[in-house]
């Protein structure tokens, strides 16, 4: 569920602003008052759900993160960084002969 609150589809909060802004104009058009402000509500949605998305790290992003930051100090062979990374119980070392 927490996924579909903020890590909202663009596509999804895209089809709900299209809609709200047909369901505006057709309310607009006919001098519906009800519609014409469902139209602006359904927008005003749209909006704020797009901005909660984007603005809100989830604990799936929190993980990409920290698993790309990983990879990246391995990558620049910054053991302080990586091992800084790692939880306090783990550790890590890399040896300096092959296996036989």
């Amino acid at each position: 569920m927490s996924d579909l609150l903020f890590a909202v589809p663009w596509w999804l909060v895209t089809l709900l602003a299209v809609i709200g802004i047909v369901v505006f104009i057709n309310g607009n058009k006919s001098q519906v008052i009800k519609v014409r402000n469902l139209g602006i509500g359904l927008v005003l949605l749209a909006i704020v759900w797009a901005l909660v998305s984007y603005l809100v790290e989830t604990d799936k992003e929190k993980v990409e993160t920290a698993t790309r930051q990983l990879v990246q100090a391995a990558v620049d062979r910054d053991w302080a960084r990586f091992q800084a990374a790692l939880t306090p119980d783990a550790s890590f070392a890399i040896g300096s002969h092959a296996p036989p």
